[in-house]
């Protein structure tokens, strides 16, 4: 009686513990929307405004990131980092920008979202449009 007990008690456990991992993707797998940039192949940020920042991987790669709720100096940012150890920045809410706000210091602003753009100015039209829908 009680070895069915210590099983049924185990089977419970490892009911919960691959419950909790149930909507995640397994570790290492790339979802078809999260875009990811190599960090040693940024060549240049580029601040739009207080939420939004392109990058340049090549001459004709670029990248727009969105910060989550905007990054208040972000837009007057002098320097900008990626605040990510890993070697690859990715648009799922884990990886930061991070530069010196020109009155507080350093600040961190988490990356929610990085699409691929043409360009500075084809980001800019991208974030125009969003805006007036």
């Amino acid at each position: 009686m009680r070895s069915i007990s210590v099983l049924a008690l185990g089977l419970a456990c490892a009911a919960v513990a691959l419950a909790g991992c149930a909507g995640r993707p397994a570790r290492g797998t790339v979802t078809a929307d999260r875009v990811c940039v190599r960090v040693h192949q940024i060549n240049s940020f580029e601040t739009l405004d207080d939420r939004h920042v392109v990058v340049k991987v090549s001459a004709s790669r670029y990248y727009l990131l969105t910060v989550d709720n905007g990054c208040a100096g972000l837009g007057f940012a002098g320097a900008i980092t990626i605040a990510e150890p890993s070697t690859r920045v990715c648009g799922d809410g884990f990886s930061f920008l991070s530069f010196r706000h020109p009155g507080s210091g350093s600040t961190r602003c988490r990356i929610q979202n990085i699409e691929t753009v043409e360009d500075s100015d084809a980001a800019r039209v991208l974030i125009e449009s969003r805006a007036a829908e």
